[in-house]
């Protein structure tokens, strides 16, 4: 797959609000193959937008950027099955798959207290890529048990075996998003460091 097809696109859209304001949206999207080989890891899957308005003058502005979700999926639905996968490496592994998971998953079921972060489930659901498993259902995940029970009863023997279980199923989905979108997953001679 890698030898065919690129490791990334970018692609641009102009829109109109419903105020009259005029926006420009880049979205980039798939694997930063030069930071990889560039830092010695695997290259991280990401999809984020660069988003401007136009003001008065015709300049354009800032107007938002970065992992801009819900504006991504609406101007480039194309690009709305792969955006589970923000921060996952080439092999398909989330970044601190384990760790984060467990993490969120102890904030969730009030083990620790959030320090600046209100909506522990949302994070839990971004680090275990949920929605892009066949079998997640619904947006939320507030009582969905991750394999251990539900909220306030965590185990964590039994979430690490969760977590394990799901995996190859991330995995999987990912290549198979990437696949469709025609975002070649790059392999380690694509990134590994030149005179290495």
């Amino acid at each position: 797959m890698a030898d065919s097809l690129p490791f990334s696109r970018t692609e641009r859209k102009d829109y109109t609000d419903e105020d009259g304001v005029r926006f420009r949206i880049v979205v980039t999207y798939g694997f930063d193959v030069a930071f990889a080989r560039e830092h010695g890891q695997l290259p991280n899957f990401c999809a984020t937008a660069d988003i401007k308005r136009q003001a008065r003058n015709e300049r354009w502005m800032e107007h938002g950027g970065g992992r801009c979700d819900e504006e991504i999926a609406l101007h480039f639905p194309g690009v709305a099955p792969l955006q589970p996968f923000n921060l996952c490496d080439s092999d398909g592994v989330p970044m601190h798959y384990t760790a984060n998971a467990r993490y969120w998953r102890e904030m969730v079921d009030g083990k620790c207290k959030a320090e600046k972060w209100d909506r522990p489930n949302e994070a839990l659901m971004h680090t275990v890529c949920y929605g892009a498993v066949l079998g997640d259902e619904g947006d939320e995940c507030g009582d969905h048990d991750f394999g251990c029970g539900a909220p306030g009863s965590v185990a964590l023997a039994s979430f690490d075996r969760y977590l394990a279980a799901r995996l190859p199923m991330i995995q999987e989905a990912m290549f198979t998003a990437c696949d469709k979108a025609g975002i070649g997953v790059p392999v380690a001679a694509d990134f590994a460091r030149k005179g290495a």
